[in-house]
């Protein structure tokens, strides 16, 4: 009997991170970006892991997730440095999330934009559920 191949082609992440220094409240950064970017985040349900949650901010589909919560705990372990987690979710070009990149590191408040490599960062797994 002849052995078949198949080829597996694994779709692209269409989901973009970004580690998000800053020293603001997340109220304050949600509203600093809205009035920058032009956006319109607004509360949304919070990423609950281990019994705690951990805020979260919606506009479309970008989500900006509080990475450390108040009593000390921080939802991505390997980002403790982190502030803020920004999740993309596709529907937008490289040429759009390079200038979003661009405009966020434009807010005085924001310290850095980092962008996140998905397989490098294995906590960022607890993101996955947010469309």
């Amino acid at each position: 009997m002849k052995k078949t191949r198949v080829k597996l082609e694994i779709p692209q992440e269409s989901s973009h991170y970004y580690a998000i220094s800053c020293n603001e409240p997340m109220h304050k950064l949600a509203w600093m970006i809205n009035t920058e970017l032009n956006t319109n985040f607004k509360e949304g349900e919070p990423v609950r892991v281990n019994e705690i949650d951990y805020p979260i901010q919606v506009d479309g589909s970008i989500f900006l997730i509080k990475n450390r919560h108040s009593n000390g705990k921080v939802l991505v372990q390997k980002l403790n440095n982190v502030d803020y987690v920004l999740k993309e979710t596709g529907g937008m070009t490289d040429d759009a999330r390079r200038n979003l990149v661009s405009e966020l590191k434009k807010i005085d408040s924001i310290n850095a934009v980092i962008n996140l490599d998905v397989k490098a960062v294995k906590g960022l797994v607890v993101l996955n559920n947010l469309y």
